[in-house]
């Protein structure tokens, strides 16, 4: 699930429903409004539910706010999940609005570069030109992750910040996955089974 933005139904409906997965994976956008200590809040709260909780930060959410112990940060580090690597990008591409956690091209390239190959990815910002990108008539994404998947071919993307675009889409035999924002009830739901298979959720919460 991705982008929360310091929601108080989100917060409750994964308090509930988080014990039901093997592992929860956290696209980023916790904070909203400027509420960076919801970061700790929804953390705990997931880890209290799940113990195996991976995070990214999104470009709202500030890198140096404290995560609690136990949970797997992921940007620009590699974990594992079941039978597959698992690694991740945090914030995104400069936005408009001077958000707390913003890479240009060449940071968000030097991480992944760093990272290098994983079978799943976790990156807040969805890859550029896609159907998980758009902004209204606009491609908001990030050049350096649709070059990653070009050139490492991950099975999996797992994205979130543009809330218009929840979508399945394929970039060469990648699939990307816009999941859209929790706080509309809107989440994925992953299979690691091989193949790995993705299905779009939305509940009321």
């Amino acid at each position: 699930m991705t982008d929360i933005h310091a929601s108080g139904p989100a917060l409750e409906w994964t308090e509930r429903r988080a014990g039901e997965f093997n592992a929860i994976i956290v696209g980023g956008d916790l904070a909203g409004g400027g509420k960076q200590e919801f970061i700790g809040e929804y953390l705990r709260a997931t880890l209290s539910a799940n113990k195996n909780v991976f995070y990214v930060q999104g470009n709202a959410d500030s890198p140096n706010t404290p995560v609690p112990d136990g949970i797997v940060r992921l940007h620009g580090s590699r974990s594992r999940i079941g039978d597959y690597s698992i690694g991740g990008l945090g914030g995104s591409n400069p936005t408009p609005f001077g958000t707390p956690f913003e890479l240009d091209d060449g940071g968000a390239a030097s991480v992944l570069t760093r990272l290098g190959r994983v079978d799943i990815l976790v990156s807040h910002c969805p890859p550029l030109n896609s159907r998980c990108d758009r902004a209204g008539t606009s491609h908001i994404g990030s050049k350096p992750v649709r070059e990653y998947v070009l050139r490492e071919k991950p099975l999996l993307v797992l994205s979130g910040h543009a809330h218009d675009s929840r979508a399945i889409d394929k970039i060469a035999d990648s699939t990307i996955v816009n999941a859209g924002p929790l706080m509309k009830g809107n989440y994925v739901q992953i299979g690691l089974d091989r193949p790995i298979s993705v299905e779009l959720k939305n509940e009321k919460i």
